[in-house]
């Protein structure tokens, strides 16, 4: 297999010793920097760029200060969207910047249904987005998958990718945060005295969606419990940081269950917290 040299350019916050002892999100939360996981004043630690305004002229300068010139073939790693109305990075934001390197934009088939989970429906809804406008699209996976061992790797020690990923010798990968706004109108919770709030867990966490929604509805005097579903995983920070983005409410402690709970562990489980199903 050919050298391969990576880049992961992100739009996200630098936090170092430099920085202000607090930020404050979008959504208005306040974060103290030193609470945040991955804040160090190590100085050989990578660099981050952040650039507030977020334009095509922006994104090529971040990609600029890194330095860098990308050898060879150079793959475009994105995601291409669902509909026009999901979260995916628009043409007018990225072309500049794969044109500047001549890339091709790569993603692989879907595992989980959807627009993108065969090659025809893939390269249609690529097209549907004015994505093939920019570049060519090659679906790495298309024809079959390949391996590259982690060495040392912790959790795992084989990745699995798109067989066309050979075809490669560097790789800009350009990656988004998803904010998921909720659809219609929220529910007035004034009739109800306990809120269940139930989700898979992501990496630790909840879904951003639920962030949206328990910063914008009415929680004060409830008494919440959460419930969420994971293969191993446990509650994580996920209740914590539901509980700071709600600001209200008396919050119960969390359960896991698994695809194997039954109807019967969910009723007992419901009238454990008073709850008469």
């Amino acid at each position: 297999m050919k050298r391969l040299f990576a880049v992961l350019l992100t739009l996200c916050m630098l936090c170092a010793s430099a920085v202000a002892e607090s930020l404050t999100t979008n959504g208005g939360v306040t974060l103290d920097t030193a609470d945040l996981p991955y804040c160090t004043a190590d100085e050989t630690a990578p660099v981050v760029y952040f650039i507030s305004d977020i334009s095509a002229e922006s994104l090529v300068k971040a990609y600029q200060a890194l330095g860098v010139e990308l050898p060879g073939k150079v793959g475009v790693k994105m995601s291409t969207g669902e509909s026009e109305r999901s979260n995916y990075l628009r043409p007018a934001l990225i072309a500049d910047l794969i044109h500047l390197v001549n890339g091709t934009i790569v993603e692989c088939n879907t595992a989980y249904g959807g627009s993108r989970a065969s090659t025809a429906m893939h390269r249609q809804q690529a097209k549907d987005n004015s994505l093939t406008e920019v570049a060519e699209l090659d679906i790495l996976d298309e024809e079959d998958s390949m391996e590259i061992p982690i060495e040392g790797g912790v959790r795992i020690n084989v990745d699995y990718v798109g067989s066309h990923f050979a075809n490669y010798d560097s790789f800009l990968v350009l990656t988004h945060f998803k904010g998921h706004a909720m659809a219609g109108e929220l529910p007035d919770l004034t009739a109800y005295d306990t809120v269940l709030i139930g989700y898979p867990i992501w990496w630790g966490d909840a879904p951003r969606i639920l962030s949206t929604f328990v910063e914008h509805v009415e929680l004060a005097d409830k008494t919440l419990a959460v419930f969420f579903t994971s293969g191993s995983s446990g509650l994580g920070s996920s209740m914590k940081h539901l509980q700071e983005q709600a600001g209200a409410g008396t919050w119960l402690e969390g359960k896991r269950f698994t695809s194997r709970t039954t109807a019967e562990e969910l009723v007992s489980w419901a009238k454990g917290l008073g709850i008469e199903p």
